[in-house]
């Protein structure tokens, strides 16, 4: 039987805690796996000032006063698209475990400057009354050739493609083998494409 240990940390004072969890066991300690498991007591708030417990892996995600406060991760293109979804499904799951009643909304946008048109992927994290940018992934760009009549064929070709990594990206994260996210999750995960037929 393998019992790991996991530690945890109040954001708010700092104070460290110890939990431990059942990792695997062979069917020879089934029965001691179930006395464990029945026994174990987790530990998930603060004993001194009731604030929920992190993983300590996870403390840089908070600032001094134990505030939720992370650092966005920006990805320029010419990126690995499964590496993309690693990265997107990793702040989903550390902003999860960070906040108690969050939600997730990952967008796909379209940035135009009369000259140059780059699209983006973005994952931003909703708690309460504050949002939160978590990652931007620069999809791809465009530079507009004047009076060039492939301009707007294009821009559809960026759009929709856009559209598409993030609709992969975002059906992959219920269907995942490796992951615990499924169909009853998408209430706190949306996804929001670029309104193309809105833009032609």
């Amino acid at each position: 039987m393998k019992i790991m240990k996991i530690k945890m940390i109040c954001p708010k004072c700092k104070k460290e805690y110890e939990n431990w969890g059942l990792a695997s066991y062979s069917s020879g300690f089934e029965s001691a796996a179930k006395n464990f498991t029945h026994n174990n007591r987790i530990i998930t708030q603060c004993e001194s000032c009731n604030t929920r417990l992190i993983p300590e892996s996870l403390i840089d995600n908070f600032d001094s006063n134990g505030n939720y406060a992370p650092n966005q991760k920006t990805i320029d293109k010419g990126f690995d698209l499964f590496k993309l979804y690693l990265e997107v499904l990793n702040g989903i799951r550390t902003f999860f475990s960070c906040v108690d009643n969050g939600k997730i909304v990952l967008s796909a946008n379209v940035i135009d400057n009369d000259e140059k048109v780059f699209t983006t992927i973005v994952l931003t994290g909703i708690d309460n009354e504050n949002t939160f940018k978590l990652l931007s992934a620069t999809i791809d760009e465009y530079t507009y050739e004047i009076g060039d009549r492939k301009n707007k064929f294009m821009l559809l070709n960026l759009l929709k493609t856009t559209n598409s990594i993030l609709t992969n990206i975002y059906d992959y994260i219920f269907i995942d083998d490796c992951n615990s996210f499924e169909d009853k999750h998408k209430q706190k995960i949306n996804k929001e494409l670029i309104d193309i037929e809105h833009l032609q």
